[in-house]
């Protein structure tokens, strides 16, 4: 009997027990997470439903440390999504999964406290102007395309996900 269960698990269930699905974040975004050996790179779709299979745009974020979601008082978790909330990406869901990596050692939620005026992360905010030093150095052209490419090669091996076209587009340093 317990042959069986492990077996149907197996064969109805191995998506689900195999495979990374997302955390969804504000009812706006799902959030994946792939641990690297130096680096866990965060990125989000901009969907809460991964059921209808797209093409992939990614969004590349300029060159400050923008984390996607900042805490805003009396609104709670804003979405930033790397200067996407600049254009109407509500057009492109319909035709795209839209994904934004986050920056490089940059939290994708941040609290209000670790953001200075102009809303980039801050360690410390007696020190405004001051990234983080983690930040600063894995901040180079070479880490994006990596990060880039580690989440275009996870994203090919989804079902929800069509090889028929990959656009790439930011704004800024993304460019």
């Amino acid at each position: 009997m317990i042959k069986i269960v492990i077996i149907t698990v197996l064969i109805f269930g191995g998506d689900w027990c195999f495979s990374q699905t997302g955390t969804i974040i504000e009812n706006k975004v799902k959030l994946f997470s792939l641990e690297q050996e130096k680096d866990t790179i965060d990125f989000v779709v901009i969907d809460t439903i991964l059921n209808q299979k797209k093409p992939i745009f990614l969004w590349c974020q300029g060159s400050l440390p923008l984390p996607l979601f900042c805490e805003v008082e009396g609104y709670g978790y804003f979405f930033i999504g790397g200067g996407l909330s600049n254009i109407d990406y509500k057009k492109i869901v319909k035709d795209f999964h839209l994904v934004v990596i986050s920056m490089p050692k940059i939290p994708v939620l941040a609290k209000q406290e670790n953001l200075n005026s102009s809303f980039h992360y801050i360690p410390n905010s007696e020190r405004p102007n001051e990234f983080l030093p983690e930040y600063v150095e894995a901040d180079y052209l070479d880490n994006y395309v990596n990060r880039a490419n580690a989440v275009l090669s996870f994203l090919k091996k989804q079902k929800w996900v069509s090889a028929e076209k990959l656009v790439v587009a930011g704004h800024s340093q993304g460019t």
